[in-house]
């Protein structure tokens, strides 16, 4: 299109006549309309895609005894972030090991996974996909 529009000045430059400058408007005119729409539907396309991915995420929820050692809990806590989707871990009782899941979610975090808790220690998300 770019050669379409110099090529339509430099033809219609005959007979010392000055150059059809219509033409070469109209056609440059046409490529930035191109050129938006391209990029529009290009930008519209990734958003979509993106947020078909997020829906399409798997998300797990697990439901665990807080009555039984924390070992079980920190190991899913340690776990969930490596999966693709989202894990919500539910404690169905009263956590008994409070300080050391406490201990293991400071670990994680200086090693850069977040974990969201309830104040109550009975909720845990991990969004998946961290490393």
């Amino acid at each position: 299109m770019e050669v379409a529009a110099i090529m339509a000045i430099a033809l219609a430059n005959g007979g010392g006549k000055p150059p059809d400058w219509q033409d070469f408007v109209g056609i440059i005119t046409f490529l930035v309309i191109n050129s938006t729409i391209s990029f529009i539907e290009e930008n519209n396309a990734g958003n979509a895609a993106a947020a078909l991915m997020a829906r399409l995420a798997p998300k797990a929820k697990v439901k665990l005894s807080g009555s039984i050692s924390s070992q079980y809990l920190t190991a899913l806590l340690m776990a969930a972030p490596l999966t693709l989707g989202d894990v919500e871990i539910e404690i169905i009782d009263k956590l008994i090991s409070v300080p050391y899941v406490d201990m293991s979610l400071k670990l994680m975090e200086r090693f850069g996974v977040h974990v969201e808790h309830s104040g109550n220690w009975d909720r845990f998300l991990v969004h998946g996909g961290q490393k």
